[in-house]
């Protein structure tokens, strides 16, 4: 049992950070799902987001505090303790 089970909640439909789940498996749900959809008539609208590098460039000290009204303390601890560990290194 992990440490912080009983006040984590992952959905069921979460691929990310899962045993026994990966990429390829959130691209057959959406191929699926974009093909039932086409193929009743119905026309699909899908955008992307890539935050990789954006996560930089967050205020972690606010996102912490819109934070606290949800979550427990203990995560936002160890959030803000990997928060405080991060750099960013210049591409090259």
């Amino acid at each position: 049992m992990s440490l912080y089970e009983d006040v984590l909640y992952i959905d069921e439909l979460q691929f990310g950070f899962k045993k026994a789940r990966s990429c390829n498996d959130a691209i057959f749900a959406l191929r699926t799902v974009v093909s039932h959809f086409n193929a009743n008539g119905s026309i699909v609208y899908l955008v992307a987001l890539d935050v990789k590098k954006a996560f930089d460039s967050v205020n972690h000290n606010k996102l912490q505090l819109s934070s606290s009204a949800w979550c427990p303390i203990c995560i936002i601890n160890v959030f803000r303790d990997w928060c405080s560990k991060l750099f960013v290194r210049g591409g090259g």
